[in-house]
């Protein structure tokens, strides 16, 4: 038993081990999310950046970083806030062809996941410096990438665009199966180790009570 109490301790070990090494790894990578490209945007014309090479399983995201000038405001209180709406569409494809997924969305001053880098404003209008991440997807089997961009004008609130540049990032998702193995190895991997000690310990013990327990040999009567 204690043969069997250690083997099973050192297995639990090395599955502690392993899950510690897999998402130390998964923490670095999400941690190094990485822009893989950044294009200018054109109000009203297409971008097409090259062929874009994107680390594979692991997720893309498309983002729209704005600078621009708003005459409309909302007011709380005491606080402006430029409003803007700007519709984009972006299709994404591999680069050998496949299906294309696309996605539109309205890049407006109320997206509550917007990235605000900066704002200022009265009430006569402002000026903002954000950024606006569509979903995540993923990318093509290939690991190469091609995107179609349109930023179309702004024809709610007049809002007119200084700069906007696309970025493309990957590395932004892990997938399904790593965390399932991870967090199984997480749950079985101390269960099995304590099992290990337990029985190290209870062989450990018996054998010390052993030789006590044992009867002690009748010594050959003297002559």
């Amino acid at each position: 038993m204690t043969q069997l109490g250690r083997r099973l301790a050192v297995v639990g070990i090395v599955m502690m081990g392993a899950t510690m090494l897999l998402f130390g790894r998964d923490i670095e990578r999400a941690l190094q999310a990485r822009c893989v490209a950044l294009a200018p945007l054109e109000v009203g014309k297409e971008a097409t950046p090259d062929a874009i090479a994107v680390e594979p399983r692991r997720g893309c995201q498309v983002a729209v970083e704005l600078r621009l000038r708003s005459a409309s405001v909302a007011q709380a209180g005491n606080a402006y806030t430029p409003r803007y709406s700007f519709p984009f569409t972006c299709t994404t494809l591999g680069e050998a062809g496949g299906q294309p997924f696309t996605q539109q969305a309205a890049l407006r001053w109320d997206d509550a996941t917007r990235i605000l880098r900066d704002e200022s404003a009265d009430a006569s209008g402002g000026r903002v410096h954000v950024q606006h991440n569509l979903p995540k997807f993923r990318e093509p089997l290939s690991g190469k990438l091609r995107v179609r961009a349109t930023l179309a004008p702004d024809t709610e609130f007049g809002a007119t665009v200084e700069s906007a540049a696309l970025r493309v990032y990957d590395n932004v998702d892990r997938p399904a199966d790593e965390m399932v193995v991870a967090g199984l190895a997480l749950l079985v991997g101390p269960a099995v180790m304590v099992i290990g000690v337990i029985l190290a310990i209870v062989g450990w013990a018996r054998a010390r009570r052993q030789p006590e327990e044992e009867p002690m040999a009748e010594l050959p009567p003297s002559e």
